[in-house]
């Protein structure tokens, strides 16, 4: 049997209703790690996952900014019931990690056609409910995380989009090999039925034989046909997983099976551990369910601030001396305390769910490791074992095609070694397929499959 050409051409749908003209360039030849970079430039779900990423940047731009010298200009202008009031100047801000603010104004005010320098410092602390760098810091961290958890999307969406692009590019390959066995297979039957026609003219076989062999050939002609159409769908899918235009060509190339050296299911589970991200985003979960608890127990405290305002008032900067200053307490109403109880119950609740999901995802990790690995082992041998008996199929298909050219055989025999041979094409090519994509699977239940940042691990 002549083995499939090394080299499958992929020619979209489009293309294929135009025609290529003679004297064309020839496709560009495409790999599986060729497709794989394409895909991981061009496929627009994983550039919108990756705006995602920089959106999240944004937003913990904005929260550091919160901590910084913020500088403004304010302008105030009215009339009161003597005359009007005009007051501008510059004011900084700057807020600091255990909950104080202050502010320092500096400027001039126009009351009544006089022009009077003032200068003006307040400052806030929290003492109970929002001192402290766990209340003050919270915005940030939550921004913080936010980022660290897009940034694990976006891993997890080029992982995902690996395997895709591999079980893509497989399933075009072996769609292609489906057609030239069912081309070749359309061949020989044809010549097969025009052969038996003859016989049966002379005698040499009965009329029952020829329309059995009239059979597999309308048969073989519509799986053919149903072949290319399953070939065309699987083009069409995987020119636009690789985020390039309808109208592109080009020849794949068929990769060699991924060899791998499986752990023992315990080490593979420690690594899976130490390398999936959904782990890590569950160990961060829980983390920030117990910083909720703490906030919302911090909440129940009474809500009291410590107060400073000084203000200097003068005919020039040079002039200007103290005209008033305060220093006190302000306790606010609580109006809410039952709200803030129930947040502290919802949050120990949340708390409670974010550990027992953890427990899951350790036994669900778990249990994927060895199904991957047990899925590899098992796809290895079933391929071995399709390869052979693909092999033999060959051998008996031309062992019943030359007696039955010889007239030694009869067209039963000949009929059910064709049925045989091309089930078992059909079986090879599932089994190599699986092959080549448990090795994937395997890696992607492990976290290895690509390079990932140590930051978005599991900390050890």
């Amino acid at each position: 049997m002549t083995p499939p050409h090394p080299r499958i051409k992929l020619v979209c749908l489009a293309l294929a209703s135009l025609g290529l003209l003679p004297g064309a360039e020839e496709p560009p030849p495409l790999g599986l790690q060729e497709s794989i970079d394409l895909a991981l430039q061009h496929n627009r779900a994983l550039l919108n996952v990756r705006a995602e990423v920089d959106d999240a940047g944004f937003t913990l731009t904005a929260r550091e900014a919160d901590f910084q010298i913020r500088p403004g200009i304010r302008l105030q202008a009215g009339q009161r019931e003597e005359a009007e009031q005009i007051e501008g100047g510059v004011e900084l801000r700057r807020r600091f990690t255990p909950g104080g603010e202050v502010q320092l104004f500096g400027g001039a005010a126009r009351f009544d056609g006089e022009t009077e320098t003032r200068l003006r410092a307040n400052a806030r602390q929290p003492l109970f409910r929002r001192a402290g760098r766990l209340v003050t810091l919270e915005p940030k961290l939550r921004a913080e995380r936010a980022l660290t958890d897009a940034r694990r999307a976006y891993y997890e969406r080029k992982q995902d989009l690996v395997l895709e692009v591999a079980t893509a590019h497989e399933a075009v390959l072996r769609a292609a090999r489906q057609v030239e066995a069912d081309e070749r297979t359309l061949e020989r039957l044809t010549g097969l039925a025009a052969l038996t026609r003859v016989r049966e003219d002379s005698g040499q076989v009965t009329r029952v034989d020829t329309l059995r062999i009239e059979r597999q050939l309308g048969e073989a002609d519509a799986r053919r046909d149903n072949s290319r159409d399953i070939l065309e769908q699987h083009r069409e899918e995987f020119v636009v997983l690789l985020g390039l235009e309808p109208q592109q060509t080009f020849d794949l190339l068929p990769p060699p099976l991924l060899e791998i050296d499986p752990p023992h299911p315990d080490e593979g589970y420690a690594m899976a551990l130490a390398n999936r991200l959904d782990f890590a985003r569950a160990l961060d979960v829980l983390d920030d369910s117990g910083r909720a608890v703490r906030i919302a127990r911090r909440n129940l405290q009474p809500d009291v601030q410590l107060l400073g305002d000084l203000e200097y008032r003068g005919d020039g900067l040079e002039n200007a001396e103290p005209d008033s200053w305060f220093i006190g307490i302000a306790i606010e109403p609580d109006f809410t305390p039952a709200e803030r109880r129930a947040d502290l119950g919802q949050s120990e609740n949340r708390q409670a769910a974010a550990e027992r999901q953890l427990v899951d995802l350790h036994y669900a990790v778990q249990l994927d490791v060895r199904r991957q690995i047990r899925n590899y082992h098992r796809s290895r041998t079933n391929h071995r074992i399709a390869t052979r008996n693909r092999e033999l199929a060959d051998k008996r298909l031309e062992l019943a095609e030359a007696l039955f050219r010889m007239g030694r055989g009869d067209a039963f025999s000949l009929s059910d070694a064709e049925d045989a041979h091309a089930q078992a094409i059909s079986a090879e090519l599932t089994a190599r397929s699986e092959a080549s994509l448990a090795a994937f699977r395997l890696l992607r239940a492990l976290g290895t499959l690509i390079e990932v940042p140590e930051d978005l691990k599991a900390a050890p």
